[in-house]
């Protein structure tokens, strides 16, 4: 009878690790990879980005991104490999519902961002090319303080995304 358990608790476990060390594999099989990770052409290794201060949320997280994709960002353009310039940001919020006492307790906020990028030491082009994010975020009516971190929130995540798809965007003209 013990050895009958044994045998069922071995084959479990086995099956168990089976899938575990198969699912990584599956994965990278399909193409599979982490949300924030993409592989970085050689045109992008080492850019600059210019049209806003380095202290821009949007130029800290690309920047953030690129670093750590591999690439070092640099300060001035003859420095560089690529040039992301970004030529325009604006953000817009509207109420998509208000509360019982009539003030606005859901909104929805966009971030759109207008950029253009080259390479440097390899040639590729990319023309003015607009980004537009959105995401919304409720909160109750009497908590100025919630809505104020729920609109902050957002808008980080907005501008993560949006530095997400620049990259994407770049490499995908930039190539390999």
């Amino acid at each position: 009878m013990l050895s009958a358990e044994y045998a069922m608790n071995r084959r479990v476990l086995l099956r168990n690790a089976l899938t575990v060390l198969g699912l990584p594999i599956l994965l990278a099989a399909c193409g599979f990879h982490l949300r924030g990770t993409t592989a970085i052409p050689a045109a992008l290794q080492n850019p600059y980005i210019e049209g806003v201060p380095a202290t821009d949320p949007l130029a800290r997280e690309l920047s953030m991104l690129l670093v750590g994709n591999g690439a070092t960002p640099v300060n001035a353009p003859e420095d560089a490999s690529a040039i992301i310039s970004i030529m325009d940001q604006s953000r817009s919020e509207d109420v998509r519902a208000v509360g019982e006492s009539g003030g606005a307790v859901d909104f929805e906020l966009t971030y759109r961002v207008m950029f253009s990028s080259k390479g440097v030491t390899v040639p590729f082009a990319l023309g003015k090319t607009d980004v537009v994010t959105t995401g919304s975020y409720a909160y109750p009516e009497a908590d100025a303080l919630q809505r104020a971190e729920g609109k902050r929130l957002v808008e980080q995540d907005l501008t993560r995304e949006a530095a997400l798809v620049i990259v994407e965007r770049i490499r995908a003209v930039a190539g390999p």
